[in-house]
């Protein structure tokens, strides 16, 4: 993150919690953190949201799938995709040209948006 925000400081980071139990444990997680960044990086740290803990995604390395195909109702399969829906939103509000953001092509590997 240090050498981030040094390279590029006018970024715009957001937090994502991975593997939250819940998300009291992920606002817990996300606020530990916003704190070390506000002290030693002088930068806030918004929480983007967070990810569970889910087998599933352990089953899906074992079957060399991606986790949102072999266990699409699975609940980080759910919210990855209520994230990549709101990113995509975010994206496409902003004035990005004609370029296509990160986020929206992360959500367009995953079949969660259109090309369009």
């Amino acid at each position: 993150l240090k050498t981030l925000i040094g390279v590029r400081p006018e970024l715009m980071v957001r937090l994502l919690v991975n593997q939250a139990t819940n998300q009291a444990q992920a606002q817990a997680v996300s606020i530990k953190l916003s704190r070390v960044a506000q002290q030693y990086l002088d930068r806030t740290l918004p929480c983007a949201g967070w990810l569970p803990r889910d087998v599933h995604v352990s089953q899906a390395v074992m079957q060399s799938r991606p986790f949102m195909t072999a266990y699409p109702s699975a609940p980080i399969s759910q919210q990855m995709q209520l994230l990549a829906g709101r990113f995509t939103t975010e994206e496409q509000g902003a004035d990005r040209g004609s370029r296509d953001g990160f986020l929206r092509r992360i959500a367009q590997s995953f079949g969660l948006a259109s090309n369009g």
